[in-house]
């Protein structure tokens, strides 16, 4: 099999995925944040991590918010919810007293501080929204040696509340006179799954 037909292939698999990545999700924009100053803003919360809140608006764009700053979260939408001693919690977030989020899924309810709190992850409802990805497609060209190099970036999460899979898929194609195409590509697939609130299970090909 040629570098060509390599490449061909890498970037139609890509190409496919992204199609499935690309498709329309519609934002629920009512997660709402209070801070500790008692100002109060609503959108959608993106991610928690490293001590700042990514947050949506429809107003004011997305803004980051120092996590410290945060007196009271609440959110309809299901979250997974990470502590500091690596306790996993999966539902929504209710309200609770000031500095304090209540994780509720079911007739299952914990309170936590939010100083315990290191990341929070949404959890999409529907197929599309669980979807998260990117494609990356260049070339170069160096003039004096004439050489032509096309490169492919690809990746695609699926995340459920029990587990993650990943595809992954990188591809380059070097063409230059006087010498036979070469080229090098990589497709890896990892999966991980979930064994109650502290232990993971997975694996990659």
């Amino acid at each position: 099999m040629t570098a060509v037909r390599q490449l061909g292939r890498a970037w139609a698999l890509a190409g496919t995925v992204l199609v499935v990545t690309a498709a329309p999700a519609v934002a629920q924009r009512t997660d709402v944040v209070q801070l500790v100053n008692g100002d109060k803003v609503t959108g959608e919360i993106t991610l928690l991590y490293r001590g700042t809140l990514t947050f949506k608006t429809d107003d004011i764009g997305t803004i980051d918010i120092k996590w410290d700053r945060v007196a009271r979260v609440i959110a309809s939408r299901r979250f997974e919810v990470e502590t500091t001693i690596g306790l996993t919690y999966l539902g929504s977030l209710a309200a609770a007293g000031l500095g304090q989020v209540t994780v509720t899924e079911g007739g299952f309810a914990v309170t936590l501080a939010l100083l315990e709190v290191v990341r929070i992850t949404p959890i999409g409802r529907t197929f599309w929204s669980q979807l998260d990805g990117h494609l990356d497609l260049g070339f170069s060209y160096t003039r004096s040696s004439e050489v032509l190099q096309f490169n492919l970036d690809h990746s695609t999460r699926w995340r459920r509340p029990l587990f993650t899979a990943t595809l992954d898929a990188q591809s380059t194609l070097t063409k230059e006179p006087d010498a036979s195409d070469s080229g090098r590509s990589m497709l890896r697939f990892s999966y991980t799954r979930k064994r109650g609130t502290r232990w993971l299970i997975g694996g990659a090909g």
